[in-house]
This record gives C-alpha cells, structure tokens and sequence, in this order.
C-alpha cells in the first residue's frame, strides 16, 4: 500500500518577511517550514505601524502638520504676487525645506530602530513619505498658506525676524526642540499607561458583567 502524500507545508506561511540567511534557512526553499519559522506578522501590524508612523510624522514636521489646515484656507481671498513672494522669502530663511526633511527622516529612523520588523518595507514608506510629506511636494500648498494667514508687510516682518541672529538661533534649535518635546509626551505616555491599562481593563469588565 502506497503511502498517502503528504500535502506541501506552507513554508511562507509563517514567514512574512523577505527569505534572508540570517532569519529563514531552508535548502530547498530558503524560509524555514511554517511549524519552525517564528510567528507570521500579519499585514495589519504593518499597516497598523505605517499610521502610527504617519501620525508621528504629521506631529513632527511643522509644515506636514499644517498642510492639514490648507483645506481650510483653500476659500480665501486669493492672494498677491507679493505675498506668494514674501511667503516663499520667508519659509526660506525659516530653513523649512531643510527642517521638514530632517524631522521625516528622523521619525522614519526612530520607528525603523523600536520596530525592526518595519526595515523590510523601509523603501516603500521613504518613497511614499518622499512623494507626498517631503517639502517638495509641500512647497506650493505651504506657500499659500503662509501667504493667506498673513499681509506682505507681516510676512517682511517675520523674515526679518527670522533672518536676524536670534531667529536664525531659534531656527537651528527647531528640530531639536521638536523632539525633545516629543520624547518628553512619550515618556509621560509610558509612565502613566499602566493608568490607562487598568481604565481600559475596568470599562471591559464593566461591558460583560
């Protein structure tokens, strides 16, 4: 009697990242069988993490987090030629093409440090965060809105601020301010989370009761 065949294991099944020599072996496969390979991460937790990083990357960057704002300004008055110019003279001495790409490339780094798992779709999310959150890609919608929110003389008046020893200071403190402040919310998120936890836990104990 011949012996049944044994149905082909799954060997991707458990193994959601990209087959490498340090993390899935197999001679005939390169990924280790679904029984032995490490847990499968689901898409979810990959998807549930790019948010967590978008939302970091809206809070991070000034001129991300504005550009949400935008559509609320998108009825105004039209604005002049000298305000566009004013506005783009003034995020220019602001170093905002610089301060924007520093603080996507920091989170981005942050989240790929604590989420390892993340570093197999590092490419994807640099490009995705390239097109649509870099300041290229922001200039023209920020340009309006600065040049919406304030007259041309306000505009000059800011510039001279910033361009002057002292905003120019405040400028080059931004980014390292930004994160500290952020690594300040998140270490008071950890320390009161078990806070958090039991609220959480109580309201669904409440539910089944």
């Amino acid at each position: 009697m011949k012996n049944k065949k044994r149905p082909r294991e799954d060997v991707f099944a458990s193994c959601p990242l990209p087959p490498t020599p340090h993390r899935c072996q197999s001679a005939a496969n390169g990924c280790l069988p679904a029984s032995a390979a490490r847990p499968k991460i689901p898409y979810r937790w990959y998807m549930k993490h790019l948010l967590v990083l978008a939302a970091g990357l809206l809070l991070a960057a000034p001129a991300a987090s504005a550009q949400s704002t935008a559509a609320t300004s998108s009825s105004a008055a039209p604005v002049s030629e000298g305000q566009r110019k004013a506005a783009e003279e003034l995020l220019t001495v602001m170093q905002m093409e610089q301060t924007t790409n520093n603080a996507l490339d920091q989170m981005l780094t942050a989240q790929l440090t604590q989420r390892p798992e993340l570093k197999v779709v590092e490419p994807e999310m640099r490009s995705f965060l390239t097109k649509y959150m870099s300041w290229n890609s922001l200039r023209s919608d920020m340009v309006d809105l600065y040049a919406q929110r304030f007259t041309e003389k306000e505009l000059k008046e800011l510039k001279k601020f910033y361009g002057s020893t002292t905003g120019q200071k405040f400028v080059g403190q931004q980014s390292s301010l930004m994160a500290a402040g952020i690594e300040i919310g998140q270490r008071r998120m950890q320390e009161h989370m078990p806070e958090l936890q039991q609220s959480i836990e109580a309201k669904m104990k409440s539910t089944q009761n």
